[in-house]
C-alpha cells in the first residue's frame, strides 16, 4: 500500500479528508512555434487547401451524391471554396459576393451534389492519415511511447429553429444552441467531430468517436490508447465502454477528493480501513457477474459497428429499472478506483492528461478564429447540415495543421547544424501545432487602380441641388 501520506502532491485536512495538488502540464502553445511560423507571410485558406491536396489527394474522397460512377471531375475551384464558405460560416451568399467570378447557386449546387457528411469525413481521414505518417508528430507522442486522445464540446448558437437546438441562459443568454464534440491526438490532428444536443451529456457520444476512429484511423495501432475527457465526458458507465475498446479512460475529474473508491470484497475495505484515501464501498459483483454475457454482447455489438453507443446508453441510462446498465456501471466503478489510485500516484499521468486537454482546447479557439462568419452564429438548423458545416471547419484545421507540420519539417530539413536541429525540435516538443495566427481566415482584395465604378445614377450635382 502506497503511504499517501508522505505523497507530495497530496494535502491532508485535520478531518481526514484530503485534496489533490494541480499539476500543470510542462506545455506552452504560445512560444516557439507561433513566433517561428509568423516570420512566414500569411497564407490563405485556399493556398491551405492547395497544399494539403498537393500532398494527399483528398479531393478524391469526394464522389458525386446523385452518380456514384459519374465520369464528371469535380471543380476544385468551387469544392475549395464551399468548404470554405461553410467551414468559416460566411455561407454561399456572401462566399459569392467576396468572390464575383463565383456565384451562390454554384456554390449551393456544389454542396448538393458533392459533399456530404462521409465525403467529408473520408477526405479529413486523408489529411490525418499524412500527418500520422511525418516523422516530425513523433515528437508529441515518443516520450510516453502511447496514443493520447481527447475529446470536448464546444457551445455553439444556432439562430433558426432546429430540433437540436436547446435554451441554456448559462451558455447562449437569450438564444438556443447545440454542442459540437471534437477529437484531437497527441500528435494534435483532429479525427472526429459530432453534433449533440446541448442537453445531452459528452459521455456517450465520445464513445461513437472512438469507435469510429478504430475503424478508420487507428484500426492498426499497436499503442496503448488512452482517451481524456473533462468532467462533462466522463461518467462511471464510461470506463466500462472504453474497457471493451481496449482504450484506458483517463477523464480529469472535478473535485476527484470526493469520489468514492470501491472494493471488490468486503475483506478489501476491512484490510485497508485505516487509510484516508481507500475503497469505502463493494461493488455488486452478483449483479456484474449475472449480466456479463449481456454486457460482453452489448460491447461486441457496438465494437462491430451494429448499433450507435450514444443511442444505447442513453436509452439504457433512462431507465431507472435497467439491471443491465447497472451492471455496466458498477464495473465502471472497479475501473474508476483502479484508475483514480494510478492517477493519485503518477504525476506524469496527471500531466500527461492535462496537456492533452490543453489541446482540445487550443483546438477549440482554433475553431472559433475559423468560424468567424456571421459572428458564429449558425444559420442552419438540420442535423446533417450542421454536421457539415462542422465536419468542414474540421477539414480546414487539419489543413492548417499539415501545413504548419510541412513547414517545421522544411525548415528543418534546411538546418544543416545537428545541435541547432536538436534544439529547434526540443522547442517544438514542448510547445504545439495549433497555431494559427500566419493563417488569413478573410481572404484577399484585390484593388485595380484601372477600375472605375459608377454606383449612382444621379450625378453629384444633381444630389446637391436637391431640396427638401
Amino acid at each position: 500500500m502506497i503511504m499517501w501520506n508522505m505523497h507530495p502532491d497530496i494535502k491532508f485536512g485535520r478531518n481526514g479528508d484530503w485534496t489533490l495538488k494541480n499539476n500543470e502540464a510542462s506545455y506552452d502553445a504560445s512560444s516557439y512555434i507561433p513566433s517561428l511560423l509568423n516570420e512566414e507571410k500569411s497564407i490563405s485558406l485556399y493556398e491551405l487547401l492547395s497544399e494539403a491536396e498537393m500532398h494527399t489527394q483528398f479531393t478524391e474522397a469526394f464522389t458525386h451524391q446523385t452518380n456514384k460512377n459519374s465520369a464528371n471531375e469535380i471543380d476544385t475551384r468551387l469544392l475549395f471554396a464551399t468548404i470554405i464558405s461553410l467551414g468559416s460560416n460566411l455561407g454561399h451568399t456572401n462566399m459569392s459576393k467576396a468572390a464575383p467570378e463565383i456565384t451562390s447557386k454554384q456554390l449551393l449546387d456544389t454542396e448538393k451534389l458533392w459533399l456530404s457528411n462521409q465525403n467529408l469525413n473520408n477526405a479529413n481521414n486523408k489529411i490525418v492519415e499524412l500527418i500520422q505518417s511525418l516523422p516530425l508528430p513523433s515528437v508529441y507522442s515518443k516520450l510516453d511511447g502511447r496514443l493520447h486522445t481527447s475529446s470536448d464540446g464546444q457551445k455553439v448558437v444556432v439562430a433558426v429553429n432546429s430540433l437540436l437546438a436547446n435554451y441554456s441562459y448559462k451558455y447562449y443568454g437569450k438564444e438556443q444552441g447545440i454542442t459540437v464534440n471534437s477529437f484531437v491526438d497527441n500528435k494534435q490532428s483532429f479525427f472526429h467531430v459530432n453534433v449533440l444536443s446541448s442537453s445531452d451529456r459528452e459521455a456517450a457520444f465520445m464513445m461513437d468517436g472512438i469507435v469510429s476512429s478504430k475503424e478508420s484511423i487507428y484500426k492498426e495501432s499497436d499503442l496503448e490508447h488512452i482517451h481524456s475527457t473533462d468532467t462533462h465526458g466522463y461518467t462511471e458507465a464510461m470506463f466500462s465502454g472504453l474497457h471493451f475498446l481496449d482504450v484506458a479512460f483517463a477523464p480529469h475529474i472535478k473535485g476527484i477528493h470526493n469520489q468514492t473508491l470501491y472494493g471488490y470484497e468486503s475483506k478489501s475495505l476491512k484490510k485497508n480501513s485505516n487509510f484516508t484515501i481507500a475503497p469505502k464501498q463493494t461493488v455488486n459483483k452478483k449483479l456484474i457477474l449475472t449480466h456479463w454475457d449481456e454486457i460482453l454482447h452489448l460491447m461486441a455489438s457496438i465494437k462491430l459497428g451494429y448499433c450507435s453507443a450514444s443511442l444505447i446508453f442513453r436509452a439504457l441510462s433512462s431507465s431507472k429499472t435497467s439491471k443491465l446498465y447497472q451492471a455496466i456501471r458498477e464495473f465502471g466503478r472497479l475501473l474508476k478506483s483502479t484508475f483514480i489510485l494510478n492517477y493519485l500516484r503518477d504525476t506524469d499521468l496527471r500531466k500527461s492528461v492535462r496537456k492533452q486537454l490543453n489541446r482540445v482546447e487550443l483546438g477549440q479557439r482554433m475553431s472559433k478564429a475559423i468560424f468567424f462568419g456571421r459572428k458564429g452564429v449558425l444559420k442552419v438548423g438540420l442535423g446533417n447540415e450542421i454536421q457539415k458545416a462542422v465536419s468542414c471547419t474540421i477539414l480546414l484545421k487539419n489543413a492548417i495543421i499539415l501545413w504548419n507540420y510541412l513547414y517545421l519539417s522544411s525548415f528543418l530539413y534546411e538546418t544543416e547544424d545537428k545541435e541547432e536541429k536538436q534544439a529547434m525540435v526540443d522547442s517544438i516538443s514542448r510547445g504545439s501545432v495549433i497555431a494559427w495566427a500566419h493563417v488569413n481566415m478573410y481572404g484577399i482584395y484585390l484593388f485595380n487602380k484601372r477600375q472605375k465604378t459608377r454606383s449612382f445614377k444621379a450625378t453629384l450635382k444633381q444630389m446637391q441641388s436637391q431640396t427638401f
